[in-house]
């Protein structure tokens, strides 16, 4: 199972996946990112390896990556306030100081956030999406 975190801000949905053993392609992300088929949302950020060192892309709910605003950064933050232990902070301070360089004062808007499960049989779908994009592809 794989728990993802989906919020909305300034009446955009987001949704990060933090990566384990799978990283969905541009196929998974859509069918992720579907509101018909999937959870749905506006912007999806894909996060590997939650370190210092962390890489992480940002994709549209078709698929496509594009860059990084100082919203998705907003919400990134809001994401490791909440899923990072104070404890595991220290690890991570210089990504967490980067990040927040990143957001100016938005004010006091609020952020509203749920936490979704995704089931193995929906990433096996996900999975599959890719591998029939890549057959496609070649």
């Amino acid at each position: 199972m794989q728990i993802v975190m989906n919020y909305v801000f300034r009446g955009i949905e987001y949704m990060v996946y933090e990566a384990q053993e799978y990283v969905p392609g541009a196929a998974g992300i859509r069918l992720l990112g579907s509101r018909r088929y999937g959870i749905g949302a506006d912007r999806i950020l894909i996060m590997e390896n939650l370190s210092p060192n962390s890489n992480f892309q940002i994709f549209t709910a078709d698929g496509n990556e594009i860059a990084a605003t100082e919203q998705d950064y907003l919400i990134l933050r809001c994401y490791l306030q909440q899923n990072i232990s104070s404890e595991n902070f220290a690890d991570t301070d210089s990504f967490k100081k980067d990040i927040l360089k990143m957001v100016r004062q938005i004010g006091e808007e609020e952020i509203c956030n749920a936490e979704i499960h995704l089931t193995d049989n929906f990433i096996d779908k996900m999975r599959e999406e890719d591998r029939q994009r890549m057959v496609f592809a070649c």
